[in-house]
């Protein structure tokens, strides 16, 4: 899928797909796929400082929340927060002022949301848990991958292993 070719000549980091779209994180953009009309088009990813990241910025992650926004994992500018509807973006990243909002790295490896409705993200530094106040497990790192379990918040896979994360560790 190019432009004008509708030839993408990249590679999917990671798919979602809400009720009527297809969302698909590419090495240099984000792709939304019509399921219901089969097109496709790149959408294009404005931070809200102005700066346009399409075509620059590997997408790692997209991760579809029920109100219709997405959460999107980047591989240098951390958390996006995007609203398909608007086109209005919100940023958390590393950069951020206050300590309270710091994650561990601007390099998003995975992402869940737990029966809590907390969101974890996984990035190489650490295993980042949005709570009233943030938890970081420092010997869980590198995490590709976070997925909610029943028992613990998320299980986080890792280059060590299979490690469940919660509060109460």
């Amino acid at each position: 899928m190019d432009q004008g070719k509708n030839i993408f000549d990249g590679y999917i980091q990671s798919m979602a797909v809400t009720d009527r779209f297809m969302w698909l994180g590419a090495q240099d953009r984000l792709i939304k796929w019509d399921r219901q009309t089969d097109q496709s088009e790149f959408i294009p990813l404005i931070l809200p400082n102005g700066r346009n990241i399409s075509g620059r910025e590997t997408i790692r992650r997209v991760f579809p929340l029920n109100d219709g926004r997405l959460i999107i994992g980047s591989s240098t500018q951390g958390l996006l927060f995007f609203n398909p509807v608007t086109g209005h973006m919100k940023q958390l990243s590393r950069k951020s002022e206050t300590a309270d909002t710091l994650l561990p790295s601007n390099q998003i490896n995975a992402i869940a949301i737990d029966q809590q409705k907390k969101i974890w993200v996984g990035t190489p530094r650490e295993l980042y848990g949005q709570t009233h106040k943030h938890m970081r497990y420092k010997d869980s790192v590198n995490i590709p991958y976070c997925l909610p379990s029943v028992k613990s918040p998320v299980w986080c896979y890792g280059l060590t292993g299979k490690t469940g994360c919660g509060s109460g560790q």
